[in-house]
């Protein structure tokens, strides 16, 4: 199977410009799985168990603190979250535009089912100049209808021959999205026979080719995403999003585990401090705590180790999480990483804004760890609508810690 990058003729790119509507990959033909790398076998999917929305209950956090009376969180009880059916879906003579959106045959598609009123918000999104809810597609909705023009604003074109699997999905820049979203896909590489093929997924450097390794994909075998480039595939293999809500469905849980019993500590006892200190100091993001230095020499005296996970190879990432007594942080990719812990786990997760509480909490839940939420105080001078300027009560919170500590 050749793997190259080849020049795409100008005449034929009308074949993936339009007219174009969504499809529905659930409503896709069935494939057998033995014809999933066939190029020429044509569109189609493969449905994983039952076609049916699933459902699992997230249990409801140790404590709420909120000790400013911020008034978020005030009703965090345990949750019913549903999740989307999973599928693999198949095409040939298929372009990747933008961040996961697949355009064959004169429709698009990507790594998501959508209910009624959610494809509606869906295509709205799509119809925005914005790039981040265009997500880079480039697609244009045509004025009074369903259908959508794939727009050609001078990007480049590429193509390549063979089958390649598509690991892309939402966010595709930030790696707390990779983690819930991008990696679970494995699992169907590895129950369909596919972990052989070239895969096509964001750059995270250094951790989406460490991860993905360590996951059981050769590296050599990875093709490094460009959402500014339209590639064009034989035919791609597209894994669908099985945790849309960030709550980790069991063949999700059973990748971690086996990356924990490979690469992780079995030993437990430490204390760590997830920070953002140096994150925030770069100016990199908004969400800063004021106070975060403060908070930090209050915990390094209380034995606990101040880690930045962005300063770290995912291998020690991985061994730290697993070995972890007890982990206070706030928000932010870097809490992702508690995917590596071991049931049992005590964790802090700070918060000063409500807008993802929903997905921070179903992924503690369901990496089944003893987690409580603190509640942080917003800078009110800050006049952004997110990811506010914000200090912790740190008082209160070392009282939290250290009660969690011997509960």
């Amino acid at each position: 199977m050749m793997f190259d990058e080849l020049p795409v003729d100008a005449g034929c790119r009308s074949t993936w410009t339009g007219p174009l509507t969504y499809a529905d990959p659930t409503n896709f033909p069935s494939v057998d799985t033995a014809s999933l790398a066939s190029v020429g076998a044509g569109i189609g999917a493969v449905l994983e168990g039952p076609f049916a929305w699933r459902q699992y209950l997230r249990y409801a956090p140790e404590f709420v603190d909120d000790p400013d009376g911020c008034g978020l969180f005030k009703n965090l009880g345990a949750s019913v979250y549903t999740s989307s059916p999973c599928f693999v879906a198949v095409a040939d003579d298929a372009a990747l535009v933008g961040y996961r959106t697949i355009v064959a045959g004169g429709h698009f598609f990507n790594d998501e089912v959508y209910k009624r009123d959610e494809l509606e918000v869906y295509l709205n999104g799509l119809s925005k100049s914005d790039s981040f809810w265009n997500e880079d597609t480039r697609l244009r909705r045509q004025v009074g209808s369903d259908i959508f023009h794939l727009e050609q604003s001078g990007q480049p074109w590429r193509r390549y021959e063979g089958a390649a699997v598509i690991l892309a999905s939402q966010e595709p820049s930030n790696y707390g999205s990779f983690l819930f979203r991008v990696l679970p896909k494995v699992h169907a590489l590895k129950r369909y026979g596919l972990a052989n093929l070239p895969v096509v997924c964001w750059d995270i450097k250094p951790a989406t080719s460490h991860l993905l390794e360590i996951a059981g994909i050769d590296p050599g075998k990875i093709i490094f995403q460009n959402t500014q480039t339209i590639s064009v595939f034989d035919r791609v293999i597209i894994p669908s999003l099985r945790n849309r809500n960030a709550l980790l469905d069991y063949e999700s849980r059973d990748i971690y585990r086996q990356i924990r019993h490979e690469y992780g500590s079995p030993e437990g006892g430490k204390r760590l401090y997830i920070s953002r200190f140096s994150h925030s100091r770069r100016g990199a993001s908004g969400r800063v705590m004021a106070n975060e230095e403060e908070l930090i020499a209050r915990l390094s005296a209380i034995g606990f180790e101040i880690v930045e996970p962005e300063k770290l190879l995912v291998q020690q990432q991985i061994a730290l999480f697993s070995s972890a007594e007890i982990i206070v942080g706030p928000s932010g990719a870097g809490m992702f990483n508690i995917v590596f812990c071991q049931p049992g786990t005590k964790v802090i997760d700070i918060e000063s804004e409500p807008h993802w509480i929903y997905a921070h909490a179903g992924l503690f839940a369901s990496c089944e760890l003893r987690y409580g939420i603190f509640v942080g105080q917003v800078d009110e001078t800050d006049e952004r609508t997110t990811h506010r300027r914000w200090n912790v009560n740190v008082n209160v919170l070392i009282d939290r810690v250290q009660s969690f500590l011997r509960a």
